[in-house]
């Protein structure tokens, strides 16, 4: 049976386009793309940007660069610098650059929040399912060019008349993971999963594509 969560989730680097980052962001893991839907979500949330810091520093004699995983400004106008890592590394906190964005925190008047990787787990689980999340992927790996081609092919097919998931199914040239794949973002982004006949994946024994 085709898993598409398995599909999405496995990407190494999506482009998401969200409004709060004013535009199509890069986003390099699936815990980036889920924190960047609680951004979006978050009312005291105004702006968020992946990688909108470049800070240099030194490290066994040769000048390094890091970026934060996030700058985010709230509604107050208070800026953090988000770096999203596994709880036990932030427990241990030893990372070359911690001083070099400390003292940059300290001089800017910024925040530098380091976030769990299994808090943004827990938190996303309660705010939407990966479908939802899923809504904003403009672009996924080179290993998902194939999904992007039968989303093209799939929104033909609707436009000539394939209105099931099974005629949409049925016009796509391969039947596949891919094509299945595909089905779900289709009906996502032309409206159509919010009708009844097409309310669910048949695949995932019924399987809410969008909450009622």
């Amino acid at each position: 049976m085709p898993d598409h969560k398995k599909q999405i989730t496995a990407a190494d680097y999506y482009e998401g386009a969200f409004p709060k980052a004013k535009g199509v962001c890069q986003l390099w893991s699936w815990h980036e793309l889920l924190y960047a839907g609680l951004l979006e979500a978050d009312p005291d949330t105004a702006f968020f940007r992946p990688r909108g810091r470049r800070l240099t520093y030194q490290y066994r004699g040769r000048q390094q660069i890091y970026q934060p995983d996030f700058v985010v400004t709230s509604t107050a106008g208070v800026t953090r610098l988000i770096t999203i890592k596994p709880a036990e590394e932030i427990t241990r906190k030893a990372w070359p650059w911690l001083s070099c964005i400390t003292a940059h925190c300290r001089a800017s008047h910024e925040q530098f929040e380091p976030t769990a990787r299994e808090a943004i787990d827990a938190n996303a689980c309660l705010a939407f399912n990966w479908i939802q999340i899923s809504r904003y992927i403009v672009a996924l790996d080179q290993a998902t060019i194939d999904l992007e081609v039968a989303i093209t092919r799939a929104h033909r097919a609707l436009t000539q008349g394939a209105h099931t998931y099974d005629s949409l199914r049925d016009a796509l040239p391969r039947s596949d993971d891919t094509t299945h794949a595909a089905i779900p973002f289709v009906l996502l982004h032309r409206g159509l999963a919010r009708c009844p006949a097409l309310a669910t994946d048949p695949l995932h024994g019924g399987m809410t594509l969008w909450p009622a």
